[in-house]
């Protein structure tokens, strides 16, 4: 795991970067975003998931990012990181660039998933960052109101999962 700082809008901020083992070549680049939690990190999407072995078999890097205080700007209004103004499309932005620029990941296509407001916030990066976001992978998080009448500039696939019964983030939306 390579530690990665980046300094955005005058704040630092932290992520994880996860190589494939015996990757070569172009290697796809994979963004999984946390859902909000105080003082949680993008190491709970490592330890949660098994993206890490995923990228070994399939040869793509991932990133862990670190959202502030542990939630995204997702442009809902509703999280302390949105409160404060906080920009993590361009944090999310500048990890992308940071990992093409190191290690040739395509700045052009890289996967945004997340859970919950990382889902939310998958669903901006789509919208806002469609240059640079090929797909997105939301799970239980939808397209925040704000952003359903701003038109994409480029197509973005997608993947929604998300449950019926889920009341924490209900399919029909709202809080």
């Amino acid at each position: 795991m390579i530690a990665g700082e980046l300094t955005v809008d005058g704040q630092t901020r932290t992520f994880a970067l996860r190589l494939p083992d015996g990757g070569s070549g172009e290697i796809p680049l994979l963004l999984a975003l946390h859902g909000n939690q105080p003082g949680v990190t993008g190491q709970i999407m490592s330890d949660w998931t098994t993206f890490d072995q995923q990228a070994d078999a399939w040869g793509f890097a991932i990133g862990y990012p670190d959202g502030v205080g542990g939630c995204w700007a997702d442009g809902r209004g509703v999280t302390t990181a949105d409160e404060a103004g906080v920009d993590d499309v361009a944090f999310l932005r500048a990890i992308i660039d940071w990992s093409a620029g190191r290690y040739g990941t395509p700045p052009d296509r890289a996967v945004v998933t997340g859970i919950s407001n990382g889902a939310f916030m998958a669903h901006r990066m789509g919208i806002e960052a469609g240059d640079q976001v090929a797909v997105i992978a939301a799970v239980a998080g939808g397209l925040p109101e704000r952003l359903r009448g701003v038109p994409p500039t480029h197509a973005v696939s997608a993947m929604l999962i998300h449950g019926t019964a889920d009341t924490i983030s209900p399919i029909d939306g709202g809080y």
